[in-house]
This record gives C-alpha cells, sequence and structure tokens, in this order.
C-alpha cells in the first residue's frame, strides 16, 4: 500500500511475492502461490447412515448410491459440530482420510461438488476441512452455497424440494500443513452459526456420497 498509493520507495517489489506465516507462526517465503507443483487431488466420499464416512483417492467400484441426512440446526456451531466424527449426528455428515504416513501440504482453494436433494425451496450448505489430529480438531477451511445460486451467483432461482442436484462451490483459500498421523477430514453441514442466516431448523438435505467429491490443492 504505501509503495502504490503513496509512492515510497520502500523496496518491497525486491522481495519475494508471497509471505506465509506456518501452523507454528513462522515465516516462509516464496516466489508465487499457490506453491508450484500443487495440483488438483480428487478424494470421494463413502458413508452409509450417519455414521463417520471415508475419503479415498478412487471411486469405490460397484457401490450403491445410498443416501445419508442432515438435518439443519442453525443454533450449533461448526467447532461443535466437527468434535468426536466417529460418532453419529444427525446435524453433520463427516468423512476423513486414513492416518497421513507423510505430511501433506495445502496451497490453493479447495472446491466441493456434493450431488443431495432438499426438502425446502431455500437453504444453505456449508462443508468444513478439517485436521484431526490426538488433540482437538482445527478448521482449516470452510466454504458455503446458497442452493438457489446453483446456475448463477448474479441470479437466484428456488430449488425444487426433492430433487436431486450437483451443488458445486469453492472453499477458503489456504495455505496448510497436515502433519504426518493426522486425518484429513470433510464435515458437511446446513447452516453456519457465525457465517450464514439463520433459518427456521429442521431443513432435510439428503446427501448421495459416492456421487459427491473433495478436490483438495495438494
Amino acid at each position: 500500500f504505501d509503495y502504490y498509493l503513496y509512492g515510497i520507495e520502500n523496496g518491497v517489489m525486491n522481495e519475494p511475492a508471497v509471505d506465509i506465516q506456518r501452523e507454528d507462526r513462522t515465516w516462509t517465503k516464496e516466489t508465487s502461490w499457490p506453491a508450484a507443483g500443487s495440483a488438483p487431488t480428487r478424494l470421494h466420499l463413502t458413508g452409509t447412515g450417519n455414521d463417520l464416512g471415508a475419503l479415498h483417492l478412487k471411486p469405490v467400484p460397484n457401490q450403491p448410491h445410498n443416501k445419508q441426512t442432515i438435518i439443519d440446526d442453525p443454533m450449533k456451531k461448526a467447532n461443535t459440530l466437527i468434535v468426536d466424527p466417529e460418532l453419529n449426528s444427525a446435524n453433520r455428515l463427516a468423512y476423513v482420510t486414513p492416518a497421513l504416513t507423510d505430511s501433506v501440504r495445502l496451497s490453493g482453494t479447495p472446491a466441493v461438488s456434493i450431488r443431495a436433494s432438499i426438502d425446502r425451496p431455500v437453504a444453505n450448505l456449508t462443508a468444513l476441512l478439517v485436521d484431526y489430529s490426538q488433540s482437538r480438531p482445527v478448521i482449516v477451511s470452510r466454504g458455503w452455497m446458497d442452493p438457489q445460486n446453483i446456475q448463477s451467483r448474479e441470479r437466484s432461482k428456488s430449488i425444487v424440494p426433492g430433487r436431486d442436484y450437483t451443488f458445486e462451490w469453492e472453499m477458503e483459500p489456504k495455505d496448510y500443513v497436515f502433519k504426518a498421523g493426522n486425518q484429513i477430514g470433510i464435515v458437511l453441514i446446513a447452516s453456519d452459526y457465525d457465517y450464514t442466516i439463520r433459518p427456521k431448523a429442521g431443513t432435510k438435505i439428503n446427501v448421495i456420497p459416492t456421487r459427491s467429491e473433495i478436490t483438495l490443492p495438494i
């Protein structure tokens, strides 16, 4: 800002283009961002009922297209909905990778593609990218979608209750390192208490996990 707005020759244009503060609060410098070599990696969802689901690098063949259900409770906060993913919860769906055998760096913009139906013409959709470790889980990134904007950001159109749609949206861009031994998780909820409107509770979202995926820049 000083250089461009006030004409101050502060040497900023001779510095590396990117400063990244890592999870341990140390700083690194890079010439560009996302990191060179990061590539979109698709993780496919599987799950039954409201039990803990899984993330796979390859689609599971011959998997029946069963549905899982989220019931919206807009008064529950995201940081409470991500805990204990192995426990059954009516208000969220959780999917995790196996424990990582090496560290994994996320650098860029995660994206979500969910095949689902909603029982109301208006609703919220939220995805949370979570780092699960032996200590408390950490929300790495999150993203939201208004299903009424399925065709365009500029125009809203009510969806047909009960009809299957493919909802696609991006999450917040992030640079983050998942440590070896941790698990990468995706948690799907409806309303996000801190970031979306809070409609009347009870909206039901039926997700088809085998036709859904998350894409991570790794």
